[in-house]
């Protein structure tokens, strides 16, 4: 089957929506929207919209997916980092953010501003500079997502470490940065003032960690699926000597993105499942796992297998 990841772009298309079909109309009609968990006030809207209407949430988080998947695969392609026959990343994205269920949370916001980021900083080209312009936009569109899920904010990490990639050291870049991240919130808070409406605090209630321990049948495929992720992002590192140095450098950010991830992580333990938490790296590790399987050399019925073994994961989960 990975074969076919590597010419036919028709045959792709429909095993990618076949597999989101699959994984998402078995359980469409028990779908539930998370409660909102802190003060995240973009979410907070959205959640008290569609709350009452699940089928609803469920077609526009499966169109989301199938958009965010191809929205990566075209970033990708855009900038040379995979074959330009192939749409793997889309279907990786698409499998890692179905483990979860049929659910319209938090995390598919964040992992759409976070596409936007990762397209904005990826290089084009030499000389590696990125505009101030730009600094202020990607601590925007960070501020922006944390309105979705607050400790979206530790995407700022990434954008640091990008910093390091582009040697921007300059004290105009971190207070361009400072002020991306302040806007969105100036505006909010302003609108709360004018409307005479009080700003919500977050709480947070440690004791749900505790479910994290509570391992059920879809938490052990769950870390499954997160050992064999991890594991391509091994492999992808241990190739990258052999690249050109602009593409080091793009695979760099990419993976910036799973550095940045392990911090919201934590604080999305809150919700108490391993498959939420993961689908927080479904961006790097649809890069990863595309370039694993794209390059894999070897004996084939050992990849062949993995391969089956990660599509067939979230159809298992999603129908008990």
């Amino acid at each position: 089957m990975i074969k076919i990841f590597k010419n036919n772009i028709l045959l792709q298309t429909v095993i990618v929506v076949a597999v989101a079909l699959a994984s998402w109309l078995m359980s469409m009609h028990t779908s539930t929207m998370p409660a909102p968990l802190d003060s995240a006030p973009l979410y907070n809207l959205i959640y008290n919209l569609l709350e009452p209407y699940p089928i609803a949430c469920s077609c526009i988080a499966l169109f989301l997916i199938l958009a965010e998947g191809l929205l990566l695969a075209m970033i990708l392609n855009d900038h040379k980092m995979i074959p330009q026959n192939t749409i793997l990343p889309m279907l990786f994205f698409v499998t890692t953010m179905s483990i979860g269920g049929p659910s319209l949370n938090p995390i598919l916001f964040v992992n759409f501003v976070l596409l936007i980021i990762i397209h904005k900083l990826l290089l084009r080209g030499t000389p590696y500079t990125v505009s101030f312009d730009t600094v202020i936009s990607v601590s925007a569109w960070i501020s922006i997502a944390s309105m979705f899920f607050m400790p979206a904010i530790f995407l700022v990490i990434p954008l640091v470490m990008s910093f390091i990639i582009y040697n921007l050291y300059h004290w105009r870049a971190w207070v361009m940065l400072l002020l991306g991240l302040l806007a969105p919130y100036i505006i909010y808070l302003s609108i709360l003032f004018c409307c005479g409406l009080p700003f919500k605090t977050p709480t947070i209630d440690w004791r749900q960690y505790a479910s994290l321990f509570q391992f059920s049948t879809t938490q052990l495929l769950s870390c499954i699926y997160f050992l064999i992720a991890f594991w391509s992002i091994i492999t992808v590192l241990d190739t990258q000597r052999e690249r050109v140095v602009i593409y080091r450098k793009n695979t760099s950010i990419m993976l910036n993105a799973a550095w940045g991830a392990l911090p919201i992580s934590i604080f999305a333990a809150w919700s108490g499942t391993f498959s939420e938490i993961l689908q927080l790296f479904a961006v790097p590790f649809a890069y990863t796992l595309s370039l694993m399987f794209l390059n894999a050399k070897g004996r084939k019925w050992i990849w062949e297998t993995l391969f089956i073994l990660l599509i067939a994961i979230p159809l298992v989960v999603t129908s008990l």
